[in-house]
């Protein structure tokens, strides 16, 4: 499962539950959004361009995988 670029950008969620079969999530997807903790699932194997950027309210991330995730930029 990818999630697209863009799919939450500037969208006023306060959080995000990614499914076990998430694979990629796309490029400033969740950028300009209310997150404050993510917890990315063990299958994610890239994560696109500041996918989490511009969130003040970001607090935490838990990675809960042994693979070498691609990611560039994910936050700023």
């Amino acid at each position: 499962m990818t999630i697209c670029d863009n799919a939450f950008y500037d969208i006023p969620i306060d959080g995000v539950v990614f499914p076990k079969s998430l694979v990629n999530i796309g490029e400033e997807s969740f950028s300009h959004t209310n997150i404050r903790e993510l917890v990315i699932p063990p299958n994610v194997e890239c994560i696109d361009r500041f996918a989490f950027s511009h969130n003040d309210n970001l607090e935490k991330i838990v990675i809960n995988s042994e693979k070498n995730i691609l990611y560039e930029f994910m936050v700023l």
